[in-house]
């Protein structure tokens, strides 16, 4: 706005300036006609690609962004089968786990698993967003029980994660908080089907 304002003061000293330099000049006959010039379009700005659009028009993007989202909705679907040792196969060695700014290490298959088995709710996957030049992807869930027990929120309680990916496994995991665009119509839309493919 203060770009747009000091433009607009700067076109009126302009004006001004101008009309104070006119000089009264002798007219002979009737004054012509003024002439006018056809308006010509201007095309409209264009605005910065996203990394989603980006992916939509660059075919090695969207391959990219396919094998991304692939890891997470695998370990989604493992967690919410109870299937741990399988969540745990998706973590690289050494991944680590960031939840209220600790990182805690899970520096082999065993401690991956355990941790997997810790967690206490399953997760529909509502909302994903992908930025692939990072390899980073952030899942929104709506949580539930799982079957080894009741979840401690209550049922559809948002909760999101962000995951780096490294040659296909989970380097970190990192809770984070759901993005607020995450509207009542598109959570609605996630929970209407299966959102972790088998």
């Amino acid at each position: 706005m203060g770009g747009a304002a000091a433009l607009l003061a700067s076109w009126a000293i302009l004006a001004v300036a101008a009309c104070g330099d006119e000089k009264p000049q002798a007219t002979e006959g009737p004054p012509s006609p003024p002439v006018t010039q056809p308006a010509v379009a201007q095309p409209p700005p264009t605005e910065p690609a996203t990394a989603t659009e980006a992916a939509a028009t660059d075919p090695g993007s969207e391959a990219a962004a396919s094998e991304l989202e692939a890891v997470v909705r695998a370990w989604s679907a493992a967690l919410n089968a109870g299937d741990n040792e399988a969540a745990a196969d998706l973590f690289a060695p050494g991944a680590l786990i960031v939840q209220a700014g600790v990182a805690v290490p899970l520096p082999d298959h065993a401690t991956a698993v355990q941790w997997n088995a810790s967690l206490p709710c399953s997760g529909t996957i509502v909302d994903i967003d992908i930025d692939v030049a990072r390899a980073i992807v952030v899942a929104t869930f709506a949580l539930g029980d799982r079957s080894t027990g009741p979840c401690n929120a209550a049922p559809g309680t948002l909760a999101a994660a962000a995951f780096l990916i490294e040659n296909g496994k989970i380097a970190v995991w990192q809770q984070v908080a759901p993005p607020e665009d995450v509207s009542p119509e598109r959570t609605a839309a996630g929970l209407s089907g299966d959102a972790a493919p088998d």
